[in-house]
């Protein structure tokens, strides 16, 4: 059993929080952890708003209202982080929300890939698999990193796990509401890529769904010999079985000619195309966007070669998200080091590229908005768009060696948006806990935002998987 703090002791627990600039972690010592996580009577009145160069320091969430400022946690749900009962670490690399506001996160505990659902209450959800949570694993070691939530409720993750051969190969599984395997998916709920003759090893970053609900999954796949990457994309049947009209017998595998290629999220337009991100080195890191048509083929309407190679005007550029706008404008998240104005500090940032493939000078400045929480590191690692075409980002920001969860959300055109939290930014301190970091972001059906990650607990050495929501 993991060493955690009292927090954690129990399946669920609420805990109000604060919400702190990164620059602000001394102030950590205000948080009165043995009254339920609630602010110390000395802060609850600290509601300044903060500076203009970070998060405002601190919000008073003792008080549960059905609705709340925008940016804030929503205390009717809290911030959980439950123990999965492994024997390592423990975090969500992927979130989803139902139809009916419940929440399904997914990533690893210990050496297993793990699937929870919490209720709209923030409670481990019993129905699903008895316990609200659910591990399996593909070999030695598997994780899921990409998780959806279908039109029928089904649950759907991509991600990895190694086969008797140690060998690291994708995986797909579709799990029941009731959190069972789908024997109707690959006969067994699961499939592991078959290893190709040039692909030696492979993972899965995400997955989503076609109109017509087929599975399209994105990864990254290696040789049999070498140091050499391609994108990979794969699409599976509503059986799950590989759409042999879809590439060459299912998969694609691209080669970005120069560079060593790296596919993190994807998302499909209105016409089908699938709209690939990620990551291209060379000497330096670029940010690579691809898109496809729906045969699987390179899209040479898009930067008239079917892929996007770009710096945004900075000096490293590195993609871990994508989504569209109602305009058809592409936006892509992540890390980017802003040596214009910080030297060597990577910040988290918003780019935008046309539907023909160009930088959008439109947006933010020349196609480019940062999220600067106020410490020495930001990282996106997820974005989804409002309703409105607001982006919103899931990030980590890093003050020192301490990480914490930050969300930061812009108008439509680019610019931080002042009536979420007042500057736009945010970064989320759970009580009891000593870092942590969002890696996933999702929208439930009252528009509030679904953020998953990581926690440390302060008195417990491994991470534990976290689940907080928002008022959008």
């Amino acid at each position: 059993m993991v060493a955690v703090g009292p927090f954690a002791t129990a399946a669920r627990f609420l805990c109000a929080l604060c919400l702190v600039g990164c620059a602000s972690a001394s102030r950590r010592d205000g948080v009165d952890a043995s009254d339920g996580g609630r602010l110390g009577p000395d802060l609850a009145a600290d509601t300044d708003g903060g500076s203009t160069d970070g998060p405002p320091t601190l919000f008073d969430l003792t008080s549960p209202t059905a609705d709340g400022p925008s940016g804030t946690v929503d205390p009717t749900f809290g911030a959980v982080y439950p123990s999965l009962g492994s024997n390592g670490g423990e975090q969500a690399f992927a979130v989803a929300a139902q139809a009916d506001g419940r929440v399904v996160a997914a990533g690893w505990a210990g050496s297993n890939l793990s699937i929870s659902r919490y209720t709209t209450s923030g409670a481990l959800d019993t129905s699903f698999n008895g316990t609200g949570k659910m591990t399996f694993t593909f070999g030695s070691s598997s994780r899921a990193q990409g998780i959806i939530v279908q039109p029928d409720q089904n649950i759907a993750v991509a991600g990895y796990g190694f086969d008797t051969g140690s060998v690291i190969r994708t995986a797909t599984a579709r799990i029941t509401p009731a959190g069972k395997a789908d024997t109707t998916f690959a006969g067994s709920g699961s499939t592991l890529l078959p290893i190709s003759v040039w692909q030696y090893s492979a993972e899965a970053f995400a997955l989503t769904q076609q109109a017509d609900g087929k599975l399209v999954v994105v990864g990254t796949a290696y040789p049999q010999s070498g140091s050499d990457s391609r994108v990979l994309v794969l699409r599976y049947t509503t059986a799950g079985a590989l759409d042999t009209t879809f590439g060459t017998g299912g998969a694609v595998i691209t080669d970005v000619v120069g560079y060593q290629p790296h596919a993190a999220a994807v998302t499909i337009q209105p016409d089908g195309k699938i709209v690939v991100a990620g990551r291209a080195a060379q000497n330096f890191i670029y940010a690579l966007v691809l898109r496809y048509n729906t045969n699987g083929t390179l899209d040479t309407t898009f930067n008239s070669t079917g892929y996007r190679v770009t710096f945004f005007g900075t000096a490293y550029a590195d993609l871990t998200g994508v989504a569209l706008q109602s305009t058809g404008r592409i936006l892509v998240s992540g890390a980017a080091l802003d040596d214009k104005v910080l030297p060597n500090r990577l910040s988290a940032f918003v780019g935008a590229l046309t539907s023909s493939g160009q930088e959008d000078a439109s947006f933010g400045v020349g196609g480019l908005s940062y999220a600067k929480f106020g410490g020495d590191s930001d990282q996106a690692r997820a974005i989804v768009i409002q309703t409105d075409d607001k982006p919103v980002i899931a990030a980590k920001a890093t003050t020192g060696a301490v990480g914490q969860p930050a969300v930061a959300r812009f108008t439509a055109q680019g610019v931080l948006d002042p009536t979420f939290h007042s500057t736009g930014m945010v970064t989320i301190m759970v009580p009891g806990t000593k870092d942590g970091e969002a890696n996933a972001l999702a929208i439930e059906p009252a528009q509030r935002l679904v953020v998953a990650g990581l926690v440390t607990p302060t008195s417990g050495t491994f991470t534990q998987l976290f689940v907080t929501r928002l008022f959008p």
